[in-house]
């Protein structure tokens, strides 16, 4: 019998956070699962420690080439057989209840595609004082709660799903094609765009202990400003240039188009690690993005 979800880690030079990773797995309030391990390209010890795992056959392991994290997650998709898919990355954590409270609405909700909780931060593998960011207080990720033109409309604005955040169904056609593997950054943000766009329609699910764990170390591919901030803009542009967005769409991506280009300028002017001429040239030299 397939298990009820699927969670699809992938893994480049993880040995770190291995152990400590499974222990939460385990510890879990939630047991009917799957998860997929894409060792995408390590070096390190990462395959040793995931191969003595096979004695719990919830654990799968997929070795590939390193094609960045998309292409590992759309090997997880392909191989997953849960009803419900979730994404996790390795050096991260889900609390005890997440899954369990996900896949409760879910069974008893048919008309809801993809459930969502929030986000707590945490340093040093300081998991007691994890703490909620200063820009998820200003824009609430429960405000994508609604009908999905309503979340499309809400996510246009801005990314505030972290990639652990939402759980969904794995039979949703917009989830074929997978994550774009061209897109750097920003991958995930496109990802619940187009299952939005999709007619996908999200709620935000959050009982005691049942948020995301986001480890912030210096690591995290969110610091590289450049490559986050040309994504986003490629990600308007090419909707602005879709000839199937709405009308209500195309300002919206307008305006935030430009307002993503002011932000920019004001932090290189601030001397942020910002350069306009950089995120311009790999603008005008990357190809739009094909929509779904």
């Amino acid at each position: 019998m397939n298990p009820k979800v699927s969670i699809i880690i992938p893994c480049y030079n993880a040995s770190l956070f291995i152990d400590e990773l499974v222990a939460s797995l385990k510890s879990m309030t939630f047991v009917d699962w799957e998860c997929i391990f894409i060792i995408n390209g390590s070096t390190d010890d990462t395959i040793n420690k995931l191969e003595a795992l096979k004695i719990d056959d919830r654990f799968i392991i997929v070795t590939t080439e390193q094609n960045g994290v998309s292409n590992a997650r759309n090997i997880g998709l392909k191989q997953a057989k849960g009803k419900y898919i979730q994404f996790l990355d390795v050096d991260d954590f889900l609390q005890n209840n997440k899954i369990s409270s996900h896949v409760e609405f879910l069974e008893n909700n048919n008309s809801i595609d993809v459930v969502f909780s929030g986000a707590l931060y945490f340093e040093n593998n300081n998991l007691e004082d994890a703490y909620i960011a200063s820009w998820s207080i200003k824009a609430p990720v429960r405000e994508l709660d609604g009908d999905a033109d309503f979340t499309y409309l809400k996510l246009l604005e801005g990314n505030r799903l972290v990639i652990s955040g939402p759980m969904f169904r794995r039979n949703l056609s917009a989830i074929n094609n997978g994550f774009l593997e061209n897109l750097n950054y920003n991958e995930d943000w496109e990802f619940w765009l187009r299952l939005s766009r999709n007619d996908a329609r999200f709620k935000f699910v959050e009982p005691e202990d049942s948020k995301s764990l986001i480890r912030i170390h210096a690591s995290n591919c969110s610091k590289n400003l450049n490559g986050m901030y040309s994504s986003e803009l490629l990600i308007y542009k090419s909707i602005i240039a879709d000839k199937n967005s709405k009308e209500l769409h195309l300002k919206i991506a307008k305006k935030y188009y430009l307002r993503t280009w002011l932000e920019i300028i004001k932090r290189q002017l601030k001397g942020d690690a910002i350069n306009v001429l950089k995120i311009y040239k790999t603008l005008k030299s990357t190809s739009l993005l094909k929509l779904q």
